[in-house]
């Protein structure tokens, strides 16, 4: 099933793959992301435990009330 995600989330995923692989650092990660360090390590902890799809917004693809 495709995920429609957006540029922001395709860039996020993109760092955070970065900081995974130790080729940046969860600080630099932060800065660019215009988040904090705390986040950056949600952010991984959800990557790692549900994967791409994650990142991308949790109501897209949701009906409307």
């Amino acid at each position: 099933m495709l995920i429609a995600v957006s540029v922001h989330e395709i860039n996020r995923f993109k760092v955070l793959t970065d900081v995974q692989e130790k080729r940046l650092r969860q600080v630099d990660a932060a800065d660019i992301l215009n988040v904090s360090t705390r986040h950056v390590r949600r952010l991984l902890n959800q990557l790692a435990t549900y994967g791409d799809k994650s990142l991308a917004h949790a109501v897209r693809g949701r009906p409307s009330n």
